[in-house]
């Protein structure tokens, strides 16, 4: 990274300077990797933002290096994807792996303006290990469950309503006596159906 002060058309003419003098080394500048950019729109290298913002109740304005959203969104999914393959490990071995990956990533960030960023990641940080907790605490309970031979509604099928009285349609049987039967099987009697308004208790 070069910082020069001057337009931009200087800062074009010392791109190919450069370029010059890395192809008489047999190497070349990056078009992907080559940025020529004003130091108020600001640019990512290495992780890190590079940009000048103006101070708060002040109207002077500083250059401020801090962690890019990128770097944080890495480090978001990190923790998510540990929290999510933990669910066999305790909270103090979940703890200890968590640490080891982020003792790493706030060393190399601690040298910026990175209290913000830090601040955003440990509440992200708390809230992933209550939701662990949770989720752990729950596949505990419905494993308890399954162990003294909980009902079938607790193994993931749904849970039958309690019957109730309702007015419905019902189809009623009539069998060849005029007796009403309901569970009447085809075949049992010469019958007939018809429907008729009643009361009665369902089981929905």
């Amino acid at each position: 990274m070069l910082a020069r002060e001057g337009t931009e058309a200087h800062a074009q003419t010392l791109r190919e300077e450069i370029a010059g003098v890395l192809s008489t080394m047999g190497l070349r500048l990056s078009p992907e990797k080559t940025l020529i950019t004003h130091v108020d729109e600001g640019l990512v290298f290495l992780g890190w933002r590079i940009q000048r913002h103006q101070k708060r109740g002040t109207g002077k304005r500083y250059v401020y290096v801090y962690p890019a959203k990128k770097a944080l969104a890495a480090v978001m999914a990190k923790v998510k994807t540990i929290c999510r393959r933990s669910m066999n490990l305790s909270l103090e071995d979940l703890l200890r792996q968590l640490n080891r990956m982020l003792r790493g990533w706030t060393a190399y960030f601690k040298y910026g303006c990175s209290n913000a960023t830090f601040s955003y990641l440990r509440a992200y940080l708390w809230k992933e290990i209550i939701r662990w907790q949770e989720r752990k605490r729950c596949a505990r309970a419905g494993s308890e469950r399954l162990r003294r031979g909980g009902r079938p509604h607790h193994r993931g099928l749904p849970k039958p309503r309690k019957p109730h009285r309702s007015g419905h349609w019902v189809a009623q049987c009539l069998t060849g006596h005029g007796r009403s039967d309901e569970f009447s099987r085809p075949g049992k009697s010469h019958h007939r159906c018809r429907q008729h308004r009643r009361s009665t208790w369902l089981s929905c």
